[in-house]
């Protein structure tokens, strides 16, 4: 991941910050938090790894 100055710098973390923010709730941990956003970040750069890899366009942000 990238420097926290240009945070969020690439797609996949802007995608994972957004879940955090829609998903974690007032009673979330800050470790919870942190797997959250680990787990939603590898999940999403995976999804678009493998859209390049199939050809398919998702979109642009």
């Amino acid at each position: 991941m990238s420097d926290s100055s240009n945070f969020p710098a690439t797609r996949s973390e802007a995608l994972a910050l957004i879940y955090c923010e829609k998903h974690a709730t007032s009673e979330t941990t800050p470790e919870e938090l942190a797997e959250m956003y680990l787990k939603a970040y590898k999940t999403i750069r995976e999804a678009i790894k493998n859209s390049r890899q199939a050809g398919v366009s998702i979109g642009s942000l």
